[in-house]
């Protein structure tokens, strides 16, 4: 399980108790003692609570941690098992057919700063 999809299934069971209380973010976070645009990076799982703000929001929620996590860990198995494997991907191929992977990388120019210095012809 990837700490991406653990922030984004607490991001949305967060979300799904804020909303059954009636709560706005700007609520949410004045009851938790929050910025009040932290509520919404949490939602999205574009940040992950410490374990102290995740007391705070669980109070805030009128929810126990024990209720919040287990809703988290459900929401987080069940949307990858959701999903199942992903198909794998095609491999992209040249003009002659061989893999991307057997052509050579494109050569690689410096930065212009690296060349050395500019000289200018006379007009």
């Amino acid at each position: 399980m990837k700490s991406k999809s653990v922030a984004r299934a607490f991001g949305g069971v967060l979300r799904a108790a804020r909303i059954e209380r009636g709560m706005s973010q700007e609520e949410l976070a004045a009851e938790a003692e929050l910025h009040r645009t932290y509520p919404s990076l949490l939602e999205r799982g574009l940040r992950e609570p410490t374990l102290d703000v995740f007391f705070r929001l669980c109070a805030a929620v009128h929810r126990t941690p024990a209720d919040l996590l287990e809703a988290t860990l459900g929401a987080a198995h069940g949307s990858s098992a959701a999903r199942g494997p992903s198909p794998p991907m095609p491999t992209p191929t040249g003009r002659s057919g061989e893999s991307a992977a057997a052509q050579p990388p494109p050569p690689i120019r410096p930065h212009r700063a690296h060349r050395g210095p500019r000289v200018r012809e006379a007009a």
